[in-house]
C-alpha cells in the first residue's frame, strides 16, 4: 500500500472515530507493515508515539469515510491494523473544540462559552441566542446579572430575590441597602411587654394598669404582672379621707355625716350610697348614677316625698323621720263670717257651719248672728233719734231740734210751756209765765212776783262762766257758718250759697261790706281787743240731754287786758278750743237785762247738752245782737233779735266741766231795725254819705224770715261763729 493511501486511511479512521457516539480505536497493533520506511513506535506513553510523516492534505468540504476507506474497517488488512495500532492520529473532524485525541485541541470556544462534545455552547445561560456571562440569567429576553451586594432581602434586579425576611420582619431600605427590619407590631403579638426580636430591637411596652394600688412588672415571656400594694392613694371620692390601697383598690374612711352635705360621693352601685344617706326621708334616698362618666351618689327623684295634698287648710310639711305630715290649720278656713264655725277637716278641707243665733258678730255694733249670717239688729232702746246702727234711724227730731247722743235737743216741735211754781219769768218755750202788777216785780231767783221796790239786777252768778274769745260773721248758709233759724229745712239763705235748711242772709251783706272793709274784721277785732265782751252762764249743765238754763250777757273785764289777758298771744284769733290764756274776771252790764223785769234778754231755758253737742233757743228766744259797724269807727250797736239759736260742740275736761264751746249762734233781725240803726249813726262818723250806706243795706239785705208770723218776711237771718272759754262772772 502506498503511503498516500495509508494516510488517507488513517485520517478517515480518525474522523470516523471522532464522529462516532462511542469512539473506538481503529488502530491496532501493527507489527510488520510495509510503511515505506515508517517504523512503529515503541509501546509506552502514547503521547510519545511517532507520527506518520504524512504530507499536508487539505480535506475536502465533504468527506465520506467510506469513500476514503473504500472498504469497511473490518476488511482492513491485518497488517494495517497492526501498523496503526501504536500510531496516534489527532481527530478533529466535525468538531469545534475539545481534545483532538492526541493531547491537542480541536479549538477554543469564545467568552461565556464552553466546549461540549466538540461543540461550543453557552457556558452559563443562553438568552435569545446570546450567551450570558457567568452569574447572569435570562430575564425578560435579556441577559441580566443578579446583584445582591449590600442587599439582604428583596429583588436581585433580575426577577429573583436576595433573600426572604423571617416572620416578624419586613424588607425595608437601610443605610447600605435593603435589609430585614423588625415589625414590632407582629413581633409583639402575644407579648404584653418587654423586648422582642432577634436582638431585642422591639419594645412591646411597659406594664401599667393605671392602678396606683398595684406594683407593675414584665415577666421574661413578655407577660404583665400586677401585684397589690398598700400605698397611700386618692380614691377620688370627696366623701372620704385617709385613703389607702388594699386588695388592689383605693378606699378611704367616710367623712363625718355633717361634712357630707353638698358633696358628690363616688359610687359603683346603689349599695355604696347607703353609707352617705343623711337619714332624712324628706330628702329622698340616694342612688348611684351609673350613667355619669364618674358615677356619684345622687338623690333618686322618685323617692322624694310630695307632701302637697292639694287641701288649702292643711299645713303640709315633711318630718325627717316620719315623712309627710299634714297639720290641720283651721284658721285658714276663716270665711270672714263670725257667724260660722270654720274648721279644717282631714281629707275634706274647710267646712263652715252656722253658730247658734244671738252672739254679737261685729264688736261695738248691733250685729248678731242669725242663721249663720251676720245681720244688723236695730238698737233703738232709750233713743229718740239718730242712727239705729243698721243704716236706719231711731227717729227724727222735729224742726228746730238737733239730735245729740240719740236725744232730741233744742226747740223740738210744739213746745209745752212749763210755769209750775212760777208766776212770772220764762215759760221754757220762749214765752212768759205772767206779768207782775205795777207794785210788784219778778224775782229772778224764783220767777215769782214779789211786792216791793222795783226789780234789782242779780248781784252774783252761780253758774259756770264762759267768755266768748272769738266771734265772726258767717260767710254762707252752709254748715259751720249758719243754723236753721226758722226751723224749716226746706228753706236756706242766701239761696246761691246755702244748704241743709241753714239760714244766714246777712252773709250777702258781709260779702258786700268786705269790699269796703278792705280785709278788716271789725267784729273779730272788737272781741279780741276786749271792747265787745260776751259772757255765757251755764246753770247746772248736764250732759245727758236734760234741759238747763243758759244765759248770754254783755260784760266788761274787771281788770284791763294788760293785767289779765284771756287770749293766747300766738293764736290770734283763737278760733279753736284750747287757746286759753288767763281765766279773767268779768262784770255783767245791766244792758243785758230787760229794765222792767230785770230778766236777761238772751236767756235760753231749753239748753240741752248730750254727746258733746249743745243746742239752745229757737223761735221765741231772743238775743241782744251786737251790731258792729267799722264804718262808724268800730262802734257797736246792740238790738234785740228774735229766733235766737245756738248749735255748738262742747269740750269737757276730765272732771266733766265745760272747757270750751265752739259753734254758731243764729238769729233773725228785723230789716227795719238794721236801717234805723244805720240812720241813727251821725253822718260825720261815716266814710260815705249816709244815703249811700242806707241804699246799700236796703238793696243787699233781703228779708228771709217771718218772725212775727203774719206771713210776711220782714227779718234777716244771721249766723255768727264763736268760741267760748272759761271766765269768771262777778
Amino acid at each position: 500500500m502506498s503511503p498516500r493511501m495509508l494516510a488517507g486511511l488513517v485520517v478517515g479512521a480518525v474522523a470516523l472515530a471522532a464522529c462516532s457516539s462511542s469512539p473506538k480505536s481503529i488502530l491496532a497493533d501493527v507489527t510488520d507493515v510495509d510503511s515505506g520506511g515508517i517504523s512503529a513506535p515503541e509501546t509506552g506513553d502514547r503521547s510519545a508515539e511517532a507520527k506518520l510523516d504524512v504530507p499536508e492534505v487539505t480535506p475536502p468540504d465533504t468527506l465520506d469515510l467510506y469513500e476514503v476507506a473504500e472498504v469497511p474497517l473490518a476488511e482492513l488488512p491485518a497488517e494495517v491494523e497492526e501498523a496503526l495500532s501504536d500510531v496516534c492520529v489527532p481527530s478533529c473532524l466535525g468538531v469545534e473544540c475539545g481534545d483532538d485525541g492526541c493531547g491537542g485541541s480541536c479549538g477554543e470556544c469564545g467568552a461565556d462559552k464552553k466546549c461540549d462534545t466538540g461543540s461550543c455552547v453557552c457556558a452559563f445561560e443562553t438568552c435569545a441566542s446570546e450567551c450570558c456571562a457567568d452569574g447572569a440569567i435570562c430575564f425578560d429576553g435579556l441577559c441580566c446579572a443578579p446583584s445582591c451586594v449590600d442587599t439582604l432581602c428583596g429583588t436581585d434586579g433580575c426577577g429573583g430575590s436576595c433573600g426572604e425576611c423571617d416572620q416578624g420582619y419586613s424588607c425595608r431600605s437601610g443605610e447600605t441597602g435593603p435589609a430585614c427590619n423588625a415589625v414590632c407590631a407582629d413581633l409583639c403579638v402575644g407579648n404584653e411587654c418587654g423586648p422582642a426580636g432577634k436582638e431585642g430591637e422591639c419594645d412591646c411596652g411597659a406594664c401599667d394598669d393605671g392602678n396606683a394600688c398595684t406594683d407593675d412588672w414584665c415577666t421574661a415571656d413578655g407577660k404583665c404582672q400586677f401585684g397589690a400594694n398598700s400605698a397611700t392613694c386618692d380614691d377620688g371620692n370627696p366623701c372620704t379621707e385617709n385613703d389607702l390601697c388594699g386588695n388592689k383598690q383605693c378606699s378611704g374612711t367616710l367623712l363625718p355625716m355633717e361634712q357630707l352635705e353638698d358633696k358628690a360621693c363616688l359610687c359603683t352601685s346603689d349599695a355604696d350610697c347607703v353609707a352617705v344617706e343623711d337619714g332624712d326621708v324628706c330628702n329622698g334616698t340616694l342612688k348611684c348614677d351609673l350613667d355619669s362618666p364618674s358615677p356619684v351618689c345622687v338623690v333618686n327623684p322618685a323617692t322624694v316625698p310630695e307632701c302637697e295634698d292639694g287641701i288649702a287648710c292643711t299645713l303640709d310639711s315633711c318630718d325627717p323621720l316620719l315623712g309627710c305630715v299634714q297639720t290641720l290649720d283651721s284658721p285658714q278656713c276663716d270665711d270672714k263670717n263670725v257667724c260660722t264655725g270654720d274648721n279644717c277637716v282631714a281629707g275634706a278641707g274647710c267646712q263652715s257651719l252656722p253658730v247658734a243665733d244671738g252672739p254679737e258678730c261685729v264688736p261695738g255694733f248691733p250685729w248678731q248672728c242669725v242663721g249663720g249670717a251676720c245681720k244688723c239688729v236695730p238698737q233703738c232702746a232709750g233713743k229718740e233719734c239718730g242712727p239705729d246702727g243698721c243704716g236706719g234711724s231711731c227717729g227724727s227730731c222735729g224742726a228746730g231740734c238737733e239730735c245729740a247722743a240719740n236725744i232730741c235737743v233744742g226747740f223740738c216741735g210744739a213746745c209745752a210751756p212749763d210755769c209750775v211754781g212760777q208766776s212770772c219769768g220764762p215759760d221754757g218755750c220762749g214765752g212768759s209765765c205772767g206779768t207782775c202788777a205795777a207794785n210788784q216785780s219778778c224775782d229772778p231767783a224764783t220767777y215769782n212776783c214779789k211786792v216791793g221796790a222795783p226789780c234789782t239786777f242779780p248781784a252774783s252768778f252761780s253758774g259756770d262762766g264762759l267768755k266768748v274769745n272769738f266771734l265772726k260773721a258767717g260767710i254762707s248758709g252752709k254748715p259751720g257758718e249758719a243754723v236753721d233759724v226758722d226751723h224749716n229745712a226746706a228753706t236756706c239763705a242766701p239761696t246761691a250759697d246755702c244748704s241743709s235748711g241753714l239760714d244766714n242772709q246777712f252773709a250777702a251783706l258781709m260779702k258786700s261790706l268786705a269790699i269796703v272793709l278792705k280785709g278788716s274784721q271789725p267784729l273779730v277785732d272788737s272781741v279780741v281787743s276786749g271792747e265787745l265782751t260776751l259772757l255765757y252762764e251755764m246753770r247746772n249743765p248736764t250732759n245727758d240731754g236734760k234741759p238747763f238754763t243758759m244765759v248770754i250777757y254783755r260784760g266788761t273785764p274787771v281788770l284791763p287786758k294788760a293785767q289779765c289777758d284771756f287770749q293766747v298771744p300766738e293764736v290770734t284769733p283763737p278760733a279753736q278750743c284750747g287757746a286759753q290764756g288767763q281765766a279773767c274776771d268779768y262784770q255783767v252790764l245791766q244792758e243785758s237785762y230787760y229794765p222792767a223785769s230785770c230778766l236777761p234778754i238772751s236767756l235760753f231755758d231749753n239748753a240741752e247738752m248730750a254727746g258733746g253737742k249743745l243746742v239752745a233757743g229757737g223761735p221765741g228766744y231772743h238775743f241782744a245782737f251786737p251790731f258792729v259797724l267799722a264804718l262808724a269807727e268800730g262802734k257797736s250797736i246792740t238790738f234785740v233779735a228774735s229766733h235766737a239759736k245756738i248749735v255748738a260742740d262742747v269740750t269737757l275736761d276730765e272732771a266733766g266741766n265745760v272747757k270750751c264751746i265752739s259753734g254758731v249762734i243764729g238769729c233773725a233781725v228785723a230789716k227795719s231795725d238794721v236801717l234805723s240803726i244805720a240812720d241813727a249813726i251821725p253822718e260825720e262818723n261815716l266814710p260815705f254819705p249816709k244815703s249811700v250806706i242806707i241804699s246799700l243795706l236796703d238793696s243787699v239785705v233781703k228779708p228771709d224770715i217771718d218772725a212775727d208770723g203774719d206771713g210776711i218776711k220782714e227779718s234777716v237771718s244771721s249766723g255768727m261763729k264763736f268760741t267760748a272759754i272759761p271766765g269768771n262772772i262777778k
